[in-house]
């Protein structure tokens, strides 16, 4: 590949969404993208990809190279 995707958004773009769609486009379930959730105030946020069926959930995020600063904004 000739992309060097460095941004959030870039890695979603580049890498991230074209399996997703290739996913959704062979299950022909439908890929939510920037789905809201809203637990409570202090909880609400947009998952980057949402897939879900009648018995199964894929939440993805894509997350920039510092690991560190991902995994505190998964938490």
């Amino acid at each position: 590949m000739c992309v060097n995707p460095i941004s959030k958004a870039a890695k979603r773009e580049v890498l991230i969404a074209p399996i997703l769609l290739e996913i959704c486009d062979k299950t022909q379930i439908p890929l939510n993208i920037e789905y809201p959730i809203n637990v409570s105030e202090q909880l609400k946020e947009s998952f980057d990809y949402y897939i879900s069926s009648s018995n199964s959930l894929l939440v993805v995020e894509a997350k920039q190279s510092d690991l560190s600063r991902g995994f505190t904004q998964l938490a």
